[in-house]
């Protein structure tokens, strides 16, 4: 096991008083979550230790820091590099959503890095939901994370869902190569574009590519019901290099490719449960700002 990292939960005014149950409940509540969840682009949480002084998480650690920081003492990233790392945040949402998850705090100060700042972790898990299973409990009403990720769904006290999520990656994105927002959800001309169901002006200083931009934006879309999924992103033309490298991962059983592409496909029958190879079919490339094509997979049953 690597080196690890010991974050204190304890109260920071001027007249220290230990942490009252309140906090002490919530703070079960995030660890409990974290150590239930296993993906290799989430923050893993190892031990927790209560003292009358304070809660001490033993969790993973990220030596070069979050990316908010980062970015902002160096540089931002270049799109190539920014390949990896937006696939890597992508696919833990898309694991946290296939548990009915929803982070509701998806911002650069809670994207940790390490190893080079080649690995992404998700982290800060305590305004995370769990979406039940009844009746009308996937739309939620109750207003958690940063304003200024917020998507206009939720900032403007709609129903929503964990489509927020998906809002809040596309300003991860747009800092990973700019180091700033892509517009600031408070101004009023801003305001008023969401309102109206428009996309705000979006000012690119550094250069990207086509792809990158409709990735990006295509996360931004006002409308959460015309917003795409998590699942179809991960299937986006930007990422063609990357999957070109999954597709050389033969002789995998179904659930080892469920890990590689976010949990995409879901074994129906017998057939797809056994040993198999999967093919990408090319992705049609379309102009922007357009929807994309979401390729289908294809099985092919292969003697290992």
């Amino acid at each position: 096991m690597g080196r690890l990292q010991l974050p204190c939960v304890r109260f920071r005014d001027a007249e220290y008083r230990p942490p009252g149950e309140t906090l002490r409940n919530f703070s079960r509540t995030e660890y409990e979550l974290m150590k239930s969840l296993q993906h290799r682009s989430i923050l893993r949480a190892e031990e927790m230790h209560e003292l009358p002084s304070g809660i001490w998480v033993v969790m993973e650690l990220c030596e070069d820091g979050c990316m908010d920081s980062y970015v902002t003492q160096s540089s931002p990233f270049l799109e190539e590099e920014s390949h990896s790392l937006a696939m890597q945040l992508l696919q833990s949402v898309s694991y946290l959503h296939s548990k009915r998850i929803v982070h509701r705090d998806l911002k650069p100060a809670n994207l940790l890095l390490k190893n080079g700042a080649s690995l992404l972790k998700v982290s800060d898990f305590n305004s995370a939901k769990k979406i039940g299973r009844s009746e009308g409990s996937s739309v939620m009403l109750t207003d958690r994370g940063t304003s200024l990720f917020s998507a206009p769904e939720l900032r403007f006290q709609r129903s929503w869902n964990e489509q927020v999520d998906v809002w809040a990656c596309g300003h991860c994105l747009f800092f990973m190569t700019q180091g700033d927002l892509a517009f600031d959800i408070g101004e009023p001309s801003v305001k008023h574009a969401l309102l109206s169901g428009a996309m705000p002006d979006i000012d690119w200083k550094v250069f990207v590519s086509i792809l990158w931009k409709n990735l990006t934006t295509q996360c931004l879309t006002p409308d959460p019901k015309q917003r795409p999924p998590i699942l179809e992103l991960l299937v986006h033309p930007v990422f063609e290099q990357l999957q070109y490298q999954y597709k050389s991962h033969v002789c995998r059983s179904v659930p080892d490719i469920q890990d590689i592409m976010g949990r995409a496909m879901t074994p129906t029958s017998d057939i797809a449960k056994r040993p198999c190879s999967v093919s990408l079919i090319t992705i049609a490339r379309v102009p922007t700002p357009g929807r994309f094509r979401t390729p289908a997979l294809r099985l092919r049953r292969q003697r290992c």
